[in-house]
């Protein structure tokens, strides 16, 4: 079993890939030249102090250094960027999408330009540079994230639930009716573990659980090796004040 690099939680320096996404494209650099930004307000996670006078060394696309301006030495042949009066944050991870509409068919075989336009229209222009997909065709969207990967297309890091897994006619209602006979409805535990298998074998990173009930025949603990995400549209009535959402 393929052990799991990537958390669905995470927010930390080892995400620094900042707003990098924007300068991509919009500076030409020499090979291996290194890229400073320099002078900006420097947030490095939501808890950190930020740093008042940062400076962020690149290279090859690559966070190699990152600290107060007094501390970081910039290589006399690295390109500036003076980000004075300016804020640079870690970027933002969204954990609900979908690659589900059909711009996104065809993924494997889409030209770079159209893919990497579709990803910043709806993700990276917003400052997006994790995503979690909770609900898509796996192969089409590991097929995504590989071009990603690749350097071939420009895009956010991306982890998938793949197709999920759903109780026996227990579908969402507003998913067409053509396409729940597809849907994984595993009857038993045995059954269930056989999906979320194939579906880490397939390349998704978290698993998806549709509905309370699955629960019964799928106990949480069977999950052993990747994360999972509930998603319950089961009325629920809060006591305190008489309220059902």
């Amino acid at each position: 079993m393929k052990p799991l690099v990537r958390s669905a939680v995470t927010f930390s320096l080892t995400l620094l890939t900042f707003s990098l996404v924007i300068l991509r494209g919009q500076m030409t650099l020499a090979d291996n030249q290194s890229l400073a930004l320099t002078g900006a307000k420097i947030y490095t996670s939501p808890t950190a102090t930020p740093l008042a006078n940062g400076v962020i060394l690149i290279r090859n696309g690559r966070i190699l250094k990152l600290g107060p301006a007094s501390s970081v030495s910039v290589p006399k042949d690295a390109k500036k960027l003076d980000c004075t009066g300016s804020v640079i944050v870690a970027g933002f991870q969204n954990s609900h999408v979908h690659f589900t509409e059909d711009k996104w068919n065809g993924a494997a075989d889409q030209p770079a330009e159209k893919l990497a336009q579709q990803l910043k229209d709806m993700l990276t222009r917003y400052g997006f540079t994790t995503v979690v997909d909770i609900g898509s065709y796996l192969p089409n969207t590991v097929a995504i994230r590989k071009r990603v990967e690749s350097g071939e297309v420009a895009g956010p890091r991306i982890l998938t639930a793949g197709g999920g897994l759903y109780p026996p006619n227990g579908a969402p209602f507003y998913i067409s009716d053509s396409i729940k006979p597809f849907l994984p409805q595993p009857a038993t535990a045995e059954a269930a573990i056989q999906v979320v298998q194939s579906q880490i074998d397939g390349g998704a990173d978290v698993t998806i659980i549709w509905y309370l009930p699955i629960l019964q025949i799928f106990p949480a603990w069977k999950l052993r090796s990747t994360p999972a995400l509930m998603c319950s549209r089961t009325p629920r009535r809060y006591p305190e004040n008489g309220t059902t959402r």
